[in-house]
C-alpha cells in the first residue's frame, strides 16, 4: 500500500505535521510506502 500526505500549513513542524508524521510512521510499521508533500517547501 502507498500512503501520500499533503500538508498545506506554512509550519513545517506544527501540530498538523506532527499528527501526520505519527500516522505515517504507523503506516510504515504496516509495510506501507509513505511520502509527504509540504506546500511550504514546494513554493
Amino acid at each position: 500500500m502507498k500512503v501520500i500526505a499533503f500538508l498545506g500549513s506554512p509550519n513545517k513542524n506544527g501540530n498538523t505535521a506532527q499528527i501526520v508524521n505519527k500516522i505515517l510512521k504507523s503506516a510504515e510499521a504496516s509495510d506501507a510506502e509513505t511520502q509527504v508533500f509540504m506546500q511550504a517547501i514546494l513554493m
